[in-house]
């Protein structure tokens, strides 16, 4: 819109195209390009991949990392805690005077 000229409406800036398109042949495209569309496998992402260091089996003592939000100069690590038990998946550790199972 430019000042001194008639106020146009909307639908008039564009021009007015009388060509009707093909929509039945329109519609079977789409159709075609639609069905021929295959699912995409999904990736899975409740299952973690996990290493375990192999001086980790022969370690008398580990730290353990906590999950939680830090203060700032807050050390991600607690302790140096005594391996009782190494395992496949579970350490036996002695925290805090008792034997506590970790993952």
């Amino acid at each position: 819109m430019v000042y001194g000229t008639p106020l146009t409406v909307p639908g008039e800036f564009l021009p007015n195209t009388k060509s009707d398109p093909d929509v039945k042949r329109y519609l079977a495209e789409l159709r075609d390009n639609i069905g021929q569309l295959r699912p995409v496998l999904m990736s899975i992402h409740g299952t973690l991949r996990s290493s375990v260091p192999n001086d980790l089996h022969t370690a008398n003592f580990v730290f353990v990392r906590r999950d939680t939000r830090q203060r700032p100069l807050q050390s991600p690590y607690n302790g140096l805690y005594q391996i009782i038990h190494p395992g496949d998946k579970t350490f036996q550790l002695l925290i805090d005077g008792r034997q506590d199972s970790l993952h």
